[in-house]
């Protein structure tokens, strides 16, 4: 059994997957997994990889907005992300390929889309 945290989450990556796949976008994989870190989404556009962090949050009434789930983007989960992207690089044989790093932010109020926001190439 998923916890709620789980079924946002999920949601939310397959919110942001049409999100990419309607901005031309191509989703090459999701939820690359290692014991030292996980890239939600990989996917690509214009020759360049592009490593989506999704954050999601769920609210129950009007106002619960006034937490930015991109907060959850800590010093920490960037030397993870920084770590991962490294290892799939490597794996994947496509170390002198062009990426960036983008976030994706999906509020979801009642299971359904409020507002989401597409922040592209952060900085680690």
């Amino acid at each position: 059994m998923k916890s709620k945290n789980r079924e946002t989450g999920d949601k939310g990556e397959d919110i942001a997957v049409q999100h990419l796949e309607k901005n031309g976008f191509t989703v090459l994989g999701r939820n690359y997994l290692k014991p030292w870190g996980e890239l939600d989404i990989i996917a690509a556009k214009k020759g360049v990889i592009h490593f989506v962090e999704v954050k999601s949050i769920s609210v129950k009434k009007e106002g619960d907005f006034d937490y930015n789930p991109l907060f959850n983007i800590t010093k920490q989960k960037k030397d993870r992300l920084r770590r991962i992207i490294q290892t799939y690089l490597r794996e994947e044989g496509k170390e002198d390929e062009d990426y960036q790093v983008d976030a994706i932010a999906v509020y979801l109020k009642e299971g359904e889309v409020d507002e989401m926001e597409h922040l592209e190439d952060i900085l680690l």
